[in-house]
């Protein structure tokens, strides 16, 4: 019984606060100083009917012709106060000291004329002054002028409560003042100009306010914040959810809900006539306070009776009781919208589109491959109507709407609407832009003010136009858009909303410019045409182009004559002259044949000859080459094999007794260890010492003597003959056959050092004429000195506690074009200084310590592949990479 006394008490209250609120703030603009760079305090204002709007400024009198501002200095920058207009239309200004009229607009300037005559100044200096008792008020209000615009509506330019419109029985219907928006409560005067536009002065700057009641607004001046999401009825109550709360109309405002700050992004009226809200927070109603239904975010409701609801979250559909019981219909996440069809069956839609469906007799949702919701706004009125967005998601269409109400909803095309709700002839609207109030029982039988172009400034120098044009109606709901064309045959330019035409380099000619406008309503309005030239040059002209063929026909003619006789005489000189060389011309032919062929029978002799003199010699450079390079080799050949069997037999025996010597220090260390109790201290520890010393000598004789012997074996492999015999060898399979090889023989330092060994086998043969063993040895020494390199660099990285991949790759490529097959060898190890990068191929030259490497092997590497006819070259860089490359015969 409590709720439906509340509730009878709400309608009464909502239904006469509802009813009563005014319909909104009409759309209106400031002028300041800035904008038309004159004084910022204004005495009166005038508008005509070609759009031109006239301005009392304290520094004199402003022009506006809805393009730019122009400003008058009169004599001595005395202000302006009064504005008249005579029984011939013109407009005359008065101030101090000073009278005048206006003559004329032309580009830029405005024309004045002085006087001293008081004929046609009828507004005097008073004004500024004026006496109590003949005051105007309105409810107590100081009015200083009345403008009656139509029979139900007068606006009052009030002097601190800034514009008021009221109706005929002096109610008030909507004010503007600084409150929401407007430059000043101080209106000194203001001015209709007859087609929907109301101006004011004030001692602030300028104001103009569409007065059509047609489409008002409410936003952050009106208590309305944040991006209007959802719109709901409430027993006669208008409630606005929005990014930053849930809201209400009360009278000319809208009053936040309290407790109810956070993003509210549906509102929906229950059945029980309170409000419920899908917030950010949870969902929550409001009938004589807010109640908290559910903590977990909501997107969208769907109220189903006078006891439960749907409710779209986060992670899924929530059917909901308002005493807080929930049960999870369905998994689906972020449901946007939900719509109850004619069967009793319900819709959902998803935030990323997907569609389900949940018939009346069944508990849960199917997804569906299409639906009757749309990501876009939707609304369907109480007659049935269907509204929606264009496919943009701007601006509003009602599916069969006459041409009429395509012409009134014209000016919404710009706005992106998320939230609509129809009642007794208002459309309401939201979004980014707060709330439009649209009447649209006020459209009936009405057609807006239609509107009509003028140019207002026309600058034509030589090929350079400059125009600027302008519409007589101001409608800031809706965008105006201009185009012209420069001849009647030509295409109109693209609508634009820009009022100046700027052209350079005009073709010369006559010109015929038109211009249009496209008003907020959609509909074209013709403006005027201007016909105007762009002259050609004197050198251009049809006098100076017939004198310049009557000088071309002249001289031709000239030319021609003076041609033909120089031709006349020449010809007859040529047959003289051709009569007496056709003689020796024959003669000299004849001589000519005969010494042709003989220059061409030596010719191909020394040809011949010189192909065999270049061959020969290059057969004995290559010779001579081999030659010498063989006698050195035998030549030191001879020598060091002489001297490593002087020497090696030594070095064994070397080796061999200090080895032997080792064994025998060992067996004397344990007889003493036996003897130490027999046996006096220092006597002992001296004789430890001797003996530890003796140990670490021999140990350094057996090092360096095993070292001078692998010197020595490297030296003989050095001087050891190596066959010559060479055969077509698939060198691709020689190389995997001995990469396997090394993967098996390192396979613990790749598992440590998790080096990566690549290669990869090409498809076809590489065929090659080498010596099959010596060539394995080749490759066998290069992947040997490219995984010592990267061990060595893992090594030192390792000890810095830095990440290494060590990364080993061989590479063949084969013949192409005139390049031979070659192979790579490449590695990201240590590296070669740039210093010793040309001793690497000496022998004996090694960066590796001489107990681990005689340094030797690139020497017989290069001295292999040169016996092949091929060649080897290297290049590194220092701590990066080492690649050699292997050019095969």
């Amino acid at each position: 019984m409590r709720r439906v006394v509340y509730i009878l008490a709400l309608l009464l209250v909502s239904i006469g606060g509802y009813a009563r609120h005014s319909i909104g703030t009409p759309f209106f603009r400031n002028y300041s100083s800035n904008a038309y760079n004159a004084h910022n305090r204004n005495f009166d204002i005038l508008c005509e009917k070609d759009g031109y709007v006239y301005v009392a400024n304290f520094e004199g009198l402003l022009v506006y012709d809805h393009v730019k501002w122009r400003i008058v200095h009169t004599p001595g920058i005395s202000r302006v106060i009064s504005l008249s207009r005579d029984d011939k239309g013109r407009v005359w200004f008065s101030g101090i000291n000073v009278k005048g009229c206006v003559e004329g607009i032309e580009a830029d300037t405005v024309k004045v004329y002085y006087t001293q005559s008081d004929k046609y100044a009828s507004k005097e200096t008073v004004m500024l002054a004026p006496i109590d008792r003949d005051l105007d008020r309105w409810n107590g209000i100081e009015v200083r002028k009345r403008l009656k615009v139509s029979d139900n509506r007068t606006i009052l330019a009030t002097a601190s409560a800034g514009v008021i419109a009221i109706d005929a029985n002096g109610n008030k219907v909507w004010e503007i003042n600084e409150e929401k928006g407007l430059c000043s409560n101080s209106v000194t005067t203001i001015d209709y100009d007859g087609k929907g536009t109301v101006w004011g002065a004030t001692d602030n700057g300028l104001f103009r306010i569409s007065i059509s009641e047609i489409y008002t607004q409410y936003g952050v001046m009106e208590g309305l914040h944040g991006q209007v999401t959802s719109i709901a009825d409430v027993n006669g109550r208008l409630f606005v959810g929005t990014l930053q709360g849930l809201f209400w109309l009360e009278d000319d405002h809208f009053v936040k809900l309290p407790g109810m700050e956070q993003a509210c992004w549906d509102v929906q009226a229950t059945i029980r006539g309170s409000v419920i809200a899908a917030t950010t927070d949870g969902i929550f109603t409001y009938d004589d306070h807010v109640s908290s239904k559910s903590n977990d975010m909501s997107l969208s409701l769907l109220v189903e009776n006078d006891n439960s609801f749907l409710s779209g979250e986060m992670d899924g559909i929530y059917r909901r009781t308002y005493n807080k019981e929930s049960q999870l219909i369905d998994s689906i996440p972020n449901v946007i919208k939900f719509k109850k069809d004619e069967r009793g069956g319900i819709w959902a839609l998803t935030l990323g589109g997907e569609h389900y469906y949940m018939s009346a007799k069944k508990s849960h949702f199917t997804r569906q491959n299409n639906g009757i919701l749309s990501l876009l706004l939707e609304y369907t009125d109480d007659k049935g109507k269907y509204w929606h967005c264009n496919d943009d998601g701007t601006g509003l269409v009602m599916d069969g709407m006459s041409k009429e109400m395509a012409m009134w909803l014209h000016p919404l095309s710009h706005y992106s609407i998320q939230a609509m709700f129809i009642k007794d002839g208002i459309v309401w609207i939201g979004g980014n832009f707060g709330l439009i109030r649209m009447d649209l029982d006020g459209t009936i039988g009405k057609t807006p003010v239609k509107s009509q172009v003028f140019m207002r400034s026309f600058l034509q120098d030589d090929r350079y136009l400059y125009m600027s044009m302008a519409n007589d109606v101001y409608d800031p709901i809706g965008t105006t858009l201009y185009s012209f064309r420069l001849h009647d045959n030509d295409a109109w330019s693209k609508w634009a909303d820009n009022k100046d035409i700027d052209l350079h380099n005009l073709a010369y000619g006559q010109y015929q410019l038109s211009i249009r406008s496209l008003d907020p309503y959609g509909r074209i309005s013709e403006g005027e045409k201007l016909n105007f030239e762009v002259p050609y040059p004197i050198y251009m002209r049809w006098y100076a182009i017939a004198l310049y063929v009557i000088m071309l026909v002249f001289l031709l003619t000239a030319y021609y004559k003076y041609r033909t006789r120089m031709m006349r005489r020449k010809q007859e000189q040529l047959e003289e002259m051709v009569t007496a060389r056709t003689q020796e011309v024959v003669q000299q032919k004849d001589e000519i044949e005969s010494q042709k062929n003989e220059i061409e029978l030596q010719k191909n002799e020394i040809e011949e000859k010189s192909n065999r003199l270049e061959t020969t010699l290059e057969e004995l450079r290559e010779t001579q080459h081999e030659l010498l390079r063989k006698e050195h080799e035998a030549t030191v050949g001879k020598l060091t094999k002489g001297l490593i069997d002087r020497i090696l037999n030594p070095m064994n025996y070397i080796n061999n007794f200090s080895h032997l010597t080792l064994g025998l220090t060992k067996d004397m260390k344990e007889n003493l260890e036996e003897e130490e109790a027999k046996m006096d201290v220092d006597n002992y520890e001296d004789c430890m010492d001797v003996l530890s010393m003796m140990t670490q000598n021999l140990e350094k004789i057996e090092q360096h003597g095993v070292a001078t012997t692998r010197i020595l074996k490297a030296m003989e492999e050095m001087l050891k003959e190596r066959s010559d015999k060479v055969e077509p060898t698939d060198v691709a399979t020689l190389c995997s056959q001995t990469v396997e090889i090394a993967e098996k023989y390192y396979h613990e330092e790749i598992d440590k050092y998790k080096i990566s060994l690549k290669w990869e086998m090409p498809e076809l043969p590489i065929v090659a004429d080498v010596n099959p063993e010596l060539m394995s040895k080749v490759i066998a020494s290069m992947i040997h000195n490219s995984i010592y390199a990267v061990i060595k660099k893992a090594d030192q990285l390792i000890a810095k506690g830095e990440e290494y991949e060590p990364v080993v790759q061989v590479v063949i490529l084969p013949h192409s074009g005139e390049a031979p097959p070659y192979l790579e060898f490449c590695d990201n190890g240590i590296g070669i200084e740039d210093g010793i990068i040309d001793k690497i191929f000496d022998p004996f030259f090694t960066t590796k310590p001489t107990s681990e490497a005689p340094g030797v092997g690139l020497y017989l590497s290069q001295q292999i592949i040169q016996d092949f006819g091929g060649s080897i070259k290297v290049e590194s860089e220092k701590n990066r990479y080492t690649k050699f490359t292997i050019t095969l015969p």
